[in-house]
């Protein structure tokens, strides 16, 4: 039998992982996995947080990636360490090599975070990362019909128009932390992630960012894209509605900015024509947007008394604290990892 080694990635062998990892993925785009480490400034800074196991030859043959961010969860910032790239050969299959470099994650980066944080396929996978210790942690979306164009006119101060995320990358924390630090999931930011692993993300799946402003002053913004879901009811034919899929919608308001740029009473409004900004080049007579629940509500998006719920276990947490309430738990797309 072939003796494997748990160890660090070296330096010199980021392309043999990146050629793993669109092996063991079946992608075709190396782009996509060299983003990953390219574009995310604290990817490479430690390279033993890309644990591999390799044969006698070097050969890469099973790996795990552990990738450090800062997260709220309940009004407080923690560490957090999430896990990546869980990938293993098919010709080293059924040999525990996933279980060996999860525990050498456990045992070696992940013991400097405070928790840590996967996706996956729950139905499938999420026995096996329980046995490890990760656990289920719910997070709700919501689809919301919308009316197209808003039922509401925005108030006279407020514009809204395309937003250059290099450019206003610094007030774009700003209203981000504002709001997210309210809810339980959202990655803490700096300027170069906005402006790199964001950007990175946006040219990747044709995201648009949108930011609505009160004279001068950006106040919210959205980011996201519209897609055509196409009616296929033999009773309504080319009744098409947009399916806005947002990554994320930052609306603040009194409470969160003191000195407000929006009312309250805007914030429902201005969320409404951010939103429908996305879907300005479609014809398609209907729009509903798909948002996380405590999103949803506090921006008064929830018209309907039973609104469209999907329930998403796959968020799994290792040394998660018990006041992680489902009420406030929000991930946004955007910090996909």
């Amino acid at each position: 039998m072939t003796a494997i080694e748990i160890r660090a990635l070296r330096r010199d062998e980021v392309s043999a992982w990146v050629a793993h990892c669109m092996h063991v993925f079946k992608h075709t785009d190396a782009m996509y996995f060299e983003s990953h480490l390219h574009d995310d400034a604290a990817a490479l800074i430690d390279m033993r947080n890309i644990l591999v196991a390799v044969d006698t030859d070097d050969a890469i043959c099973a790996s795990v990636r552990v990738v450090p961010r800062h997260q709220f969860v309940g009004g407080r910032v923690v560490s957090m360490g999430g896990i990546a790239e869980v990938s293993t050969k098919e010709a080293h299959r059924g040999k525990g090599l996933a279980s060996r470099l999860l525990r050498a994650a456990i045992a070696g980066p992940l013991a400097s975070f405070d928790l840590s944080v996967l996706h996956t396929n729950f139905a499938r996978l999420g026995r096996f990362y329980g046995q490890h210790g990760w656990q289920s942690v719910e997070f709700k979306n919501v689809r919301v019909q919308l009316s197209r164009p808003p039922s509401s006119s925005l108030p006279p101060s407020i514009s809204i128009a395309p937003l250059d995320i290099h450019a206003y990358a610094d007030e774009i924390l700003a209203l981000y932390h504002t709001v997210s630090a309210d809810f339980n999931g959202p990655l803490l930011r700096t300027v170069p992630y906005v402006q790199e692993w964001i950007a990175a993300r946006h040219r990747r799946n044709h995201m648009h960012a949108v930011g609505a402003w009160n004279g001068p002053r950006l106040v919210a913004y959205i980011f996201g894209k519209a897609v055509v879901e196409a009616e296929t009811s033999p009773a309504a034919p080319g009744d098409d509605t947009i399916v806005l899929h947002v990554d994320e919608l930052i609306v603040p308001g009194r409470r969160s900015l003191g000195s407000p740029p929006l009312a309250d009473d805007d914030r429902a409004v201005v969320a409404h024509h951010l939103l429908a900004h996305l879907a300005s080049s479609s014809t398609a007579a209907s729009m509903d947007a798909i948002l996380p629940l405590p999103v949803a509500i506090n921006l008064s998006l929830v018209a309907t008394p039973d609104p469209l719920i999907t329930v998403d276990r796959g968020w799994m947490f290792r040394n998660v604290a018990s006041f992680v309430d489902a009420k406030l738990n929000v991930m946004w797309d955007t910090d996909g990892f």
